[in-house]
C-alpha cells in the first residue's frame, strides 16, 4: 500500500492542563452527571482535587462559562446551567460526543444542528452567489476534482474528504462574508473532523457528495434564478442530511451491540 493511501486521523491538537479539566467536567455536564442546578466545588478545592494550580483551575472554568454549561454566582461558586437552554453553539461538537452512549439523543441533537444548516444555505447562497469571481469558480471546480480523487482512493480516507469538502465550503462562505454563516460553518467542521462515526456516514457514498457538487457548480456558472437554485439545493441537502441521519443512527446501534 502507497504511503499516501494509508487513512490518517485528523491533527493532533496540543491542549493544556485548563483545557483537559474543562473537557471532563464538560463531558459530565452534557451526560447528565453533574446536573444542572449544582454547584461546583470552590475553586480551591478544584485545584487541590486534581492537583493543578490555581491559575489552571480558573482558566478552565472560565472556559466552561465560555460554553455556556456554567454561570457564576456570586458568594456560590459556579453554578451548572442546563445545555439546552444555555449551550454555546461551539459546546455543539462536545455535545453530540458526550451523547453517543444514547443514540436517540445524539441523532436528535445531530438532526438539529442540520437542520439549522439548511436553514442557512438559501441566505449563504444568494450572498455568495453575488459575489464569486471567475477565480473562485475556478477554485470550486479545483477542488471538487480534489475531492473527487480523495472519494475514488482505496481505501476511503474519510479526513481527507471530509478536509476537501471543507475546503469547498470555505471558499462559499468566504465570500458570503457573514458572520452567522462562518459559526456555523466552523461547527460543522470541527464536528466533522472529531467524530469519525460522522464522518463514516456523510461520507459512506462520497462520489453523491462530488455530484452534488459538481450539480451546485453547474447551476452556480448557469443563468437559472437564484430561487431555481436554492431550492434545488436546499432538496439535495435535505436528502443528504436524511440519510446521513439514519446512516449515523445506525452506526451508533451496531456499536452497542
Amino acid at each position: 500500500m502507497e504511503p499516501s493511501a494509508v487513512p490518517r486521523k485528523p491533527a493532533l491538537i496540543r491542549t493544556t492542563l485548563a483545557d483537559q479539566l474543562a473537557r471532563q467536567l464538560a463531558m459530565e455536564i452534557l451526560r447528565g452527571s453533574i446536573p444542572p442546578g449544582r454547584d461546583l466545588p470552590p475553586l480551591r478545592a478544584l485545584a487541590r482535587q486534581y492537583g493543578i494550580t490555581l491559575p489552571t483551575a480558573q482558566r478552565a472554568l472560565a472556559h466552561l462559562e465560555g460554553l455556556g454549561l456554567v454561570e457564576a454566582r456570586h458568594g456560590s461558586g459556579l453554578r451548572v446551567l442546563d445545555p439546552t437552554s444555555a449551550v454555546a453553539l461551539s459546546a455543539l461538537p462536545m455535545w453530540v460526543e458526550a451523547s453517543l452512549l444514547d443514540p436517540p439523543h445524539a441523532t436528535r441533537l445531530l438532526g438539529d444542528f442540520l437542520e439549522l444548516r439548511r436553514l442557512l444555505v438559501a441566505p449563504l447562497l444568494r450572498r455568495a452567489r453575488s459575489r464569486l469571481t471567475e477565480a473562485d469558480l475556478g477554485r470550486l471546480d479545483q477542488g471538487v476534482s480534489a475531492m473527487e480523487s480523495e472519494a475514488r482512493r482505496r481505501p476511503a480516507d474519510f479526513v481527507r474528504i471530509a478536509e476537501a469538502d471543507l475546503a469547498l465550503g470555505k471558499i462559499l462562505v468566504h465570500r458570503a462574508n457573514q458572520a452567522a454563516f462562518a459559526t456555523v460553518f466552523n461547527t460543522f467542521g470541527r464536528l466533522l473532523l472529531t467524530l469519525s462515526v460522522l464522518r463514516e456516514a456523510v461520507y459512506s457514498d462520497p462520489m453523491r457528495n462530488v455530484f452534488g457538487y459538481r450539480a451546485a457548480l453547474a447551476l452556480l456558472r448557469s443563468r437559472a434564478g437564484d430561487e431555481s437554485l436554492i431550492r434545488i439545493a436546499e432538496e439535495s441537502l435535505l436528502e443528504t442530511d436524511r440519510v446521513t441521519l439514519r446512516r449515523f443512527s445506525e452506526s451508533l446501534r451496531h456499536r452497542e451491540n
